[in-house]
């Protein structure tokens, strides 16, 4: 069993922050990896009012679960985009191009499952 509040979080920043970087402020990703195999990576992100994720596409299937707060994804290649609230899930099919973003007032968290060093990479 993985408890995720023993899972140390990995800061990703933003280039050329002015900040420190051992503090998670706008424009970054916390990410805590609770599972990383060589088939699939699970785990838990975080985003700050406002903050979003790079537009990303994978070979294989992943899925986002909102913990709590209101997720943005949009999906480029078709123009659209959809909003899922705490405890909906998002399924993005193999070579979907999506981005997910935390358009709400409240912190956005996040539990994925993506292909292998989809996110921790």
């Amino acid at each position: 069993m993985i408890r995720p509040e023993t899972v140390g979080p990995t800061l990703y920043t933003r280039p050329a922050r002015s900040g420190p970087v051992d503090r998670f402020e706008p424009g970054d990703a916390l990410v805590r990896t609770l599972i990383d195999t060589d088939r699939f990576e699970v785990g838990i992100w975080e985003a700050l009012p406002g903050e979003s994720f790079w537009v990303d596409e994978h070979e294989l299937d992943e899925f986002q679960y909102v913990i709590s707060g209101e997720a943005t994804v949009v999906l480029p290649n078709d123009r659209t985009a959809m909003v899922a609230r705490a405890g909906e899930v998002v399924y993005m099919p193999a070579g979907t191009a999506h981005q997910t973003m935390n358009r709400g007032a409240e912190p956005l968290r996040v539990l994925y499952c993506a292909p292998p060093n989809a996110i921790a990479t």
